[in-house]
């Protein structure tokens, strides 16, 4: 019997010392209240997605980290460098810094409280979530990535789940027909602040409810610049918005004719 205790009693040290000290949770809201479901190491997160034809598929993805430990953890995030992503589509991370999905093993670090819980609904200073966005959609498909969780300390302290984005593209059609011909384009891009300007050509005649929209990094409406004619050139002032990518689109009675990148510093 002395030796069983003597063994137990080397045993559970070691046990915890491997312990993970953190949690993940994707949190939903239902009916009002937040539930998190929890998300354990090597799981599979799968997202769902319904877009219209030839519109913008946008989802912005929260997930909560606890912290269970007794002393401040320090977390480095980052994706795998092996991911797969639909064609035109965009997925960026944010813990503290945001980052676009890369391949050089490059990441975000956050710290989390001794018993608190990193999370968007709580409105901490500091929590992470990954944003999706799919400029003018035309087919749908599936993205694939995987996210990593290091304590910077402990390198036995980690873990990882697997985001699957599912998009399925409703039908409809266009009512204009000349996509192809549409153009539009920024200058400078990069923006240092100041005021950006956006040539657009329809090359035909306008007819039907057409628009300049600009789109935060998680596919927000900003701005919406009604055009008056076919093609021209607008001065737009971005001084009130932060540095980062943003999207400007021009549209047809709701539908997305062309989408690209402008980054402001």
């Amino acid at each position: 019997m002395k030796k069983i205790i003597t063994f137990c009693a080397i045993i559970f040290p070691v046990v915890s010392i491997f312990a993970q000290s953190f949690q993940l949770f994707y949190p939903v809201s239902n009916n009002g209240e937040i539930v998190r479901k929890p998300i354990r190491d090597g799981d599979t997160l799968t997202i769902k997605t319904v877009t219209p034809y030839g519109t913008t598929g946008a989802k912005h993805i929260p997930i909560d980290i606890y912290n269970s430990s007794d002393s401040v953890l320090t977390l480095y995030v980052k994706n795998d460098t092996s991911y797969s992503l639909l064609a035109n589509s965009l997925l960026s991370f944010c813990s503290g810094t945001c980052m676009d999905l890369n391949r050089q093993g490059l990441g975000t670090t956050m710290s989390i409280q001794a018993g608190d819980t990193a999370s968007e609904f709580d409105h901490d200073d500091v929590y992470m979530y990954i944003d999706y966005i799919h400029p003018n959609v035309t087919q749908g498909g599936k993205s694939v990535v995987r996210f990593l969780f290091n304590d910077t300390f402990d390198t036995t302290n980690k873990a990882s789940f697997v985001l699957v984005m599912e998009e399925e593209v409703t039908s409809g059609t266009r009512k204009y027909d000349k996509t192809g011909l549409v153009q539009v384009s920024a200058y400078p891009n990069p923006v240092a602040g100041g005021k950006v300007s956006l040539q657009y050509n329809l090359n035909t005649p306008l007819l039907g409810d057409c628009k300049l929209v600009l789109r935060g990094l998680s596919g927000n409406v900003l701005k919406e610049f009604p055009l008056q004619s076919s093609e021209g050139l607008l001065s737009i002032d971005v001084s009130p918005y932060s540095s980062g990518l943003y999207f400007y689109s021009l549209e047809l009675d709701n539908k997305i004719l062309i989408t690209k990148k402008l980054s402001i510093q």
